[in-house]
């Protein structure tokens, strides 16, 4: 069983969490803005129903507190020029929207934003079970140290590839883990009602929680002219949405479950909705993955030694510094390397363990792939030191100092080590088909099939479903499709979208290939493929393109997509100087917000959700 990466991203994020109290704030079965990070945003707890199919009176108590944070319209309800709100949601399963929202809502904002004619609420949340809504899913609440010995017994197998007896040794750990989330009762408790479709009719709630508060203000306001007006014009409520990654599994499920409250929705780094829903699972993530190893080593080639560390004078093409890797590589393979630590402790480093944050690497390259560049250089040179320190912080090097503080007091509170890599499991193994009656030879052949498609990151990727073998509980609202919408009506007809989707991806994605926008966008009429020419993961989160952008704003504003698929070029690359996501737009930032995109973007960070951004 992997345990997912934690040290570093997870100080951030509880850096970017803990300087707002949560509890501060008393759910309610309406929504009560209260100011929260340093003034900036707005943040709300919201009373929603645990299970949305049990319409009995016994369960009208049963509920649960989704927090939801807003990075205001630059302009007040009233205003000719508000927009509404645009909910996002940052992949995962299970990333926090709200630690999301504080990095990347000022660069959406101004993304969406056209100056002096429509601003835009930027709003996101915890889904349900996930960081700051409660209850949370955590199957080890006071028990970071449990969490990280179970993750140190299996690292010693060297992945699932590693035959029969890696694969027995990790489903009996795999069996302890999830006995354990039977057995936590908080956890227990929740897990059958954190999937997909309840996590979509929540935004279906939030909506109409907020226009409900809107309307409030405005009539608080005296404008009740103007918002009878809009509600005669408009009709229901309608959600403009942009998903990340996992979160285009969450639009496709809003989509097809509620599709005549659609008003915009922009899906980024797109999943296979069915492969997720259905059959065997994740197993058309990995078709770009290798690919992108070999463009990182034919950049740096061109971009030579000066530029990048892995590079060597002499070398007649990219050839020689792919036979350095493979040589690396073989050598690891037959044996691990290991490094002494100042303070005595030690860690062993396997390929697998190489591979895993080679693959992470290939989420952003334009942050990653001149420093791990380096880092891959040294090691190969035999100072294995800044390897093992990526991989520690990183998570893939689980860490007892950090799990094991004086006393353990593991208060389990939202933000805290905890709960991340349960609300994922909840959500991949609750929502996807049951395979606890697969035996190990299904689970080779499973493995076989993610390895043969990227031999970097499929025996790692194999590890996110394999958790899902002895998973205790299935989603108590299951949908499996289909997964299709009505044509789009401007005129706002009942059941029916008031604008086509709109389908964006770079090039080359290492977890969310083209190929799936592609398909997906066929199954809803009127759909548009936008592909940004760059490397990473989602391409509004990867590189900068005025082209992309603008595609996007327009299609706020007006609701139109390309009627053929358009290729947008990026402003620079990963080899280019100077080139980073967020500079052309820090100018516009307050000195917060720029801050915190700079932090961001200059930490070296394996993701934390393997469908996420975050």
């Amino acid at each position: 069983m992997h345990r997912p990466p934690a040290t570093a991203l997870l100080v951030a994020l509880t850096t970017l969490v803990s300087a707002f109290s949560w509890p501060s704030i008393t759910p309610s079965s309406s929504i009560t803005w209260h100011s929260c990070y340093e003034a900036q945003y707005q943040c709300a707890r919201l009373l929603l129903p645990l299970d949305y199919l049990d319409t009995a009176e016994a369960s009208s108590n049963s509920t649960l507190a989704i927090a939801i944070i807003k990075l205001p319209a630059q302009v007040p309800y009233s205003s000719p020029a508000y927009a509404g709100p645009i909910f996002t949601n940052p992949g995962g399963p299970g990333g926090s929207g709200v630690a999301f929202l504080r990095r990347f809502g000022p660069y959406l904002q101004r993304v969406v934003d056209v100056p002096g004619t429509r601003h835009y609420d930027i709003l996101s949340f915890d889904p349900r079970g996930i960081g700051e809504s409660t209850p949370r899913v955590d199957c080890f609440p006071g028990g970071a140290l449990a969490r990280t010995a179970l993750a140190l017994e299996v690292r010693g197998t060297w992945g699932l590839d590693r035959g029969e007896d890696a694969l027995r040794h990790n489903r009996a750990a795999t069996e302890a883990y999830t006995a354990r989330c039977a057995q936590a009762e908080d956890t227990a408790a929740v897990l059958p009602f954190v999937g997909t479709a309840s996590v979509a009719r929540d935004i279906v709630e939030m909506a109409d929680k907020l226009d409900e508060e809107r309307r409030a203000a405005l009539a608080a306001q005296e404008d009740r002219h103007r918002l009878e007006l809009k509600r005669d014009v408009e009709g229901p409520v309608r959600v403009q949405y942009i998903g990340f990654s996992y979160g285009t599994v969450l639009g496709h499920y809003l989509a097809a479950l509620f599709p005549g409250r659609l008003g915009r929705i922009v899906l980024d780094g797109v999943c296979d909705v069915d492969d997720f829903a259905t059959g065997p699972g994740w197993l058309s993530n990995l078709k770009d993955t290798d690919e992108i190893f070999t463009q990182f080593l034919h950049g740096c080639h061109i971009a030579g030694p000066s530029i990048c560390s892995l590079s060597r004078e002499g070398d007649t093409s990219v050839s020689s510094i792919q036979s350095r890797v493979t040589a690396f590589f073989e050598a690891l393979e037959d044996r691990p390397s290991h490094v002494l630590h100042p303070d005595g402790s030690s860690a062993i480093i396997s390929a697998h363990d190489v591979r895993a944050l080679l693959g992470s690497m290939m989420y952003q390259p334009l942050n990653m792939f001149r420093p791990y560049a380096d880092i891959l250089s040294a090691a190969m040179d035999g100072n294995m030191t800044l390897l093992a320190s990526r991989l520690a912080d990183g998570g893939v090097l689980p860490s007892l100092a950090t799990s094991c503080p004086i006393p353990d007091s593991g208060n389990g509170e939202p933000g805290s080590d905890g709960g991340h890599i349960e609300g994922m499991h909840a959500v991949v193994c609750g929502d996807g088909d049951d395979v606890t009656d697969k035996d190990l030879s299904w689970w080779s052949d499973y493995v076989h099939k993610q390895t043969s498609m990227s031999s970097i990151f499929g025996a790692f990727w194999s590890a996110y479903r394999f958790a899902c073998s002895s998973w205790p509980v299935q989603t108590r609202w299951s949908y499996k499709g289909p997964f299709t919408t009505p044509p789009a009506d401007a005129s706002l007809l009942p059941d029916r979208p008031a604008a086509p989707i709109l389908f964006l991806s770079n090039r080359l994605d290492p977890v969310t290939p083209l190929a799936n926008a592609r398909s997906m966008a066929a199954n809803h009429p009127g759909a548009a493929v936008v592909i940004q020419e760059a490397l990473g993961h989602c391409a509004l989160a990867s590189t900068r393109s005025r082209c992309v952008a603008q595609i996007v704003s327009q299609y706020f504003e007006n609701g139109t997509v390309p009627d053929h698929e358009v290729s947008c070029e990026a402003e620079c690359g990963p080899w280019d100087h100077g080139c980073t996501l967020f500079d052309s737009y820090d100018t516009e930032f307050d000195a917060s917000a720029s801050r915190l995109l700079r932090q961001d973007r200059d930490s070296l960070r394996l993701p934390l959700h393997p469908l996420g951004i975050l």
